[in-house]
């Protein structure tokens, strides 16, 4: 099934219309970074200039900048798509954690990041480019943001943003708390807004349980990484592949190469036979 970006936009639509409504303030500008990496990038498009003769109008802005200039996350987030595309070259679509709106980068000359990654603010997305139907322009971002109503304006939620000059680095994998077991007793959980937010239910393709973390939620996406969220924070921490066992039919491989393992009735179970949650 050919996956379309907008489709994340409208799964958004169980927040406030408000949102989608109104500009966001100084303030959460200000709380997100510049996409486009040092101080030498100058918007030179903006929002609903003509295009194709008057066919359309840009629902973005242009950041120009030089070939191989790093484009950066502006928020922690979630990688939801990737592509290549004849309009907008190479694609990236990224779910900010904790916000109702997603965020599009095209024109890219390089991607660095892979669909169902977890980036944190200020990491290295890709480079500026002039891909797509940029091909005979100076090498440029388009920069879009899309709620649930479709694209708006992605002008103010940049305006006040701080510009970086040395992007991070893509951090270590961290390790969750998924085999310290205490007397496993089943909870079960509700998913929170945040969880909601970073990842949209087209993107998820099982929901897990760890009764030694009832305060997180785990979840394995369509791009098989076992992900877990926390007070709006989120970990990629291990994969979910097929196992040689005929006894167990799946495992998880953790961040620190230790390995559980899912039995056919969902019971989630240790190297060492413990069980500490459940797959659905």
């Amino acid at each position: 099934m050919k996956r379309t970006p907008i489709l994340i936009v409208i799964a958004l639509a169980i927040f406030s219309s408000a949102f989608a409504s109104k500009n966001p303030t100084p303030e959460v500008s200000k709380s997100l970074v510049f996409p486009v990496s040092g101080k030498k990038s100058n918007i030179g498009s903006f929002w609903g200039d003509v295009r194709d003769g008057g066919r359309r109008k840009h629902q973005g802005i242009d950041i120009f900048a030089r070939k191989g200039t790093p484009v950066l996350a502006i928020a922690d987030g979630i990688i939801v798509s990737k592509g290549n595309t004849p309009r907008g070259g190479k694609t990236l679509w990224l779910q900010p954690v904790g916000y109702p709106w997603t965020v599009y980068y095209a024109h890219l000359d390089q991607q660095k990041v892979k669909e169902g990654q977890f980036v944190k603010k200020g990491e290295v997305l890709g480079t500026v480019g002039n891909t797509g139907n940029a091909r005979y322009t100076p090498a440029h971002l388009h920069f879009g943001i899309y709620t649930w109503i479709g694209a708006v304006n992605p002008l103010p939620y940049v305006k006040y943003s701080p510009r970086i000059v040395s992007p991070l680095a893509k951090p270590a994998a961290k390790q969750a708390p998924l085999v310290k077991v205490s007397k496993p007793k089943p909870i079960k959980q509700k998913p929170n807004v945040a969880t909601v937010a970073a990842f949209p239910r087209k993107y998820v393709m099982k929901t897990i349980s760890i009764s030694a973390d009832p305060g997180a939620q785990y979840y394995v996406t369509t791009r098989s990484n076992v992900v877990r969220v926390h007070n709006g924070k989120v970990q990629v921490v291990g994969k979910w592949n097929k196992a040689n066992s005929n006894k167990y039919p799946y495992r998880i491989t953790l961040a620190n190469n230790k390995k559980v393992f899912v039995k056919p009735s969902g019971k989630l179970i240790t190297a060492e036979g413990v069980e500490i949650g459940k797959v659905s």
